[in-house]
């Protein structure tokens, strides 16, 4: 501040007396005068801001009181631009002579905003023209402002570096108003420095100072990713490549004849990279040594600019450290939500680019949904993306079907009410990504008939793994990051896909999976017939299965026994699959699942893949009293209900089946195959002859009822029992 502490506080004690006498006027009257005790005042040129006091006025409005350093002219012109802590612009004032309170150097107006005066810090920038001059700080606890900072803007102060630089005005614009992207803003503002420094050298004669043009960006929306090139590298090209079709080969003479084509065409341009994974696998280092061979030679000019998660980068940049040595420490830049406040003012931001406002009323409830979802809106995966699906799902229900039903003639402002939601149509809404608690997830598992030992192993792991996200959040050494990667062994129908799912829900409430559902595949569906089809198919399962569980049923069937055999394409499965077995956070977790035998041989064969899994969990067959109960749950969720005599025969044929079952028999496979297809289909059998005859004498308990003979006749159907019923090669249900 230009006044000592003294002045500061009588300068705040005439403004809130200020206050206190407008609180029945309209702040735009300006007849008063807030300054009117201030003598210590001077005038000196050019003009420049000895005091700034922003007064709120409601949550869209905040009245700003300057104390100039001389009386306004008819050819000055001052403006009051104001943002917050994340640079997201709130909204600005144009003042002139008209505006000076008693043709004294102090002038008011009003900042209207579009979003909220939420508890932050808030920048007021005063402009002379167009040309930045000072900057104050002020804290805002929601009810009123306190001072913070000021200080006098140089052409070295951020706000001159943001006003002289090229920016692409557009890309700007909205970057500001993209939730988690302050640290990209502030290396942004780094980088402008560099260029402008080279501007003035250039000026001077003087060689330019060398920069790096490679950039890599974690953890930021597809949205944000077609801004950043347009900022950092003006003027330039723009190149965007999904790096899972960049590493597919093509049935030509020359797989790779895109790539080369591609690189190639970059000079002068910037390639942008998304999906980087997929230069992990085998077909994907071709891929990567081209780049890193256009990185190094000096025939070729581009900047690259890769995105993905913190993670990946971190894999790709330690897989390749030719690629990361052209991206320094200050090149690597991070998204990341720093407080609700940013979701709560992206919300307003996507209304108002769909040309909707929101009443007051429906702003206090948006603040208050975002701030009871923001812990679940965090570890979203893309929140930009989940927060742009609920709000056009507000739009097109609640909204919609509000104005439709009251709409009519007689509504004087239809423009103001076609762009107005109100608070109710924010009802039953939710921002949360609707993620399982890890008690409830458990709670399903117990519900699971059987499987005592591993409902008690998996429920260790589960509570180490809460334990540890725990000690993490708290700041405490947590040891070396491990993936999650699981081995299921087990005959069919014994519950791996039931509890893979449930798996799933439990990781996603952990936060170690950014969505938790299953993904299921085997052989067929991995292994393709011809050279480069084996890596895309993996590459494509992988791309689906990114946040979520990849479920291989029958593992064993991808290797054949022999490490040198190179004629079955199983090994490429493996090898593709190793590039993510080996990193330590995946956002995935794959389960390899199949017959006991088989799995324990394969693993023997290839101990380094053993070593990728950290969970073996074995489940045993259910005996015939465990089947019986899943039978009767079974029949219990399908409305239908025993007879005494239907139960003893049901649990008689149940245990004759488990009693001469062989190592294909199914388990609770079998006894859905049972249930649907044998007692159902002999009832049905039954009562057919009275349904075509007199139907209208058939009751509702009959419909219902399994008698013995229903049960016999099931048996008979199936001939062989345990081993008639068709094997389904992946999944079961449990009631």
């Amino acid at each position: 501040m230009r006044k000592n502490n003294t002045d500061d506080t009588l300068f705040d004690q005439l403004l809130d007396n200020f206050i206190e006498q407008e609180q029945n006027h309209n702040l735009f009257d300006q007849d008063s005068n807030p300054f009117e005790y201030d003598t210590d005042m001077t005038q000196p040129k050019p003009i420049g801001v000895n005091r700034c006091k922003p007064i709120y006025y409601n949550s869209s409005a905040v009245s700003v009181s300057l104390c100039l350093s001389r009386s306004l002219t008819a050819d000055d012109s001052i403006t009051v631009k104001c943002h917050n802590s994340c640079y997201m612009p709130m909204g600005e004032v144009g003042l002139s002579h008209n505006d000076t309170i008693d043709s004294r150097p102090y002038i008011k107006g009003i900042i209207h905003t579009d979003y909220m005066w939420l508890p932050d810090v808030y920048h007021f920038v005063i402009f002379s023209g167009n040309t930045p001059i000072d900057a104050f700080s002020f804290s805002f606890d929601g009810e009123a402002f306190k001072y913070a900072d000021y200080h006098t803007v140089t052409p070295q102060s951020d706000e001159s570096i943001i006003a002289q630089c090229d920016f692409h005005q557009t890309s700007w614009n909205l970057l500001r108003k993209m939730p988690g992207t302050k640290g990209i803003i502030d290396s942004l503002i780094e980088h402008s420095k560099l260029h402008l420094l080279n501007r003035w050298r250039k000026k001077q004669e003087l060689t330019e100072i060398v920069r790096s043009c490679h950039f890599a960006v974690s953890g930021a929306s597809w949205h944000i990713m077609t801004l950043l090139p347009r900022l950092f590298c003006p003027g330039f090209s723009v190149t965007k490549v999904d790096c899972n079709e960049l590493c597919e080969p093509k049935m030509t003479n020359d797989p790779y004849e895109h790539i080369n084509t591609l690189l190639n065409d970059i000079d002068n341009g910037v390639l942008v990279l998304s999906n980087i994974s997929a230069l992990l696998s085998p077909t994907g280092n071709y891929v990567a040594q081209k780049l890193i061979g256009c990185l190094t030679s000096k025939c070729y000019k581009f900047s690259l600019m890769i995105g993905g998660s913190k993670q990946e980068i971190e894999n790709l940049l330690t897989t390749y450290p030719a690629i990361g040595s052209h991206i320094p420490a200050n090149h690597r830049l991070s998204c990341g939500i720093t407080g609700s406040n940013e979701l709560t003012h992206y919300v307003f931001t996507y209304l108002q680019r769909h040309q909707f406002r929101l009443s007051l009323e429906a702003k206090n409830r948006v603040r208050e949904l975002i701030e009871r979802d923001y812990n679940s809106l965090r570890l979203c995966n893309d929140v930009v993306q989940h927060i742009n699906d609920t709000l056009a799902g507000v739009i097109s229900g609640n909204v919609n079907r509000r104005m439709f039903s009251s709409f009519s003639d007689k509504i004087a402002d239809k423009k103001f009410y076609l762009s107005t939601i109100e608070a109710s149509d924010f009802d039953g809404i939710s921002f949360a990504t609707h993620r399982e608690s890890n008690t409830g997830c458990m709670g399903e598992l117990d519900e699971l008939v059987g499987l005592t030992e591993l409902k008690q192993s998996l429920a260790t792991a589960l509570n180490k793994m809460r334990f540890t996200a725990m000690r993490r959040q708290a700041g405490l050494n947590t040891g070396r990051a491990m993936a999650n990667h699981i081995i299921f062994t087990g005959n069919p129908g014994t519950g791996k896909t039931t509890v893979a799912k449930m798996i799933g829900k439990a990781f996603h409430s952990l936060g170690l999976l950014s969505r938790g559902d299953v993904v299921v595949t085997e052989r067929s569906k991995l292994v393709g017939r011809y050279i480069g089809d084996t890596e895309k198919n993996v590459l494509d399962v992988l791309n689906q299965a990114r946040g979520n569980v990849l479920f291989i049923d029958e593992a064993y069937t991808l290797y054949t026994g022999h490490s040198d055999d190179r004629k079955d394409f199983g090994w490429r499965v493996i090898e593709t699959l190793l590039t993510v077995l080996s990193q330590p956070d995946p956002d995935m977790v794959v389960i390899f699942a199949g017959y006991e035998k088989e799995m324990n041989d394969m693993l023997k064969m290839n101990p380094g893949l053993e070593g990728r899994f950290a969970h073996h969990f074995r489940f045993p067959d259910y005996d015939a009293t465990e089947l019986c109960t899943i039978a009767e749950r079974l029949l219990e969720k399908l409305d239908y209900r025993l007879d005494a005599d239907a139960r003893d025969a049901l649990q008689s044929e149940i245990s004759r089946a488990v009693a001469h079952k062989d190592r294909t028999f199914s388990n609770a496979r079998w006894v859905s195959n049972f249930v649907e297809n044998g007692i159902i289909g002999s009832i049905a059998n039954r009562l057919a002859a009275r349904l075509d005859t007199d139907a209208a004498s058939v009751t509702t308990d009959e419909l219902r009822t399994i008698h013995a003979c229903d049960i016999h006749t099931a048996t008979a159907a199936t001939a062989t029992g345990a081993t008639a019923a068709p094997r389904r090669r992946i999944g079961f249900a449990i009631p």
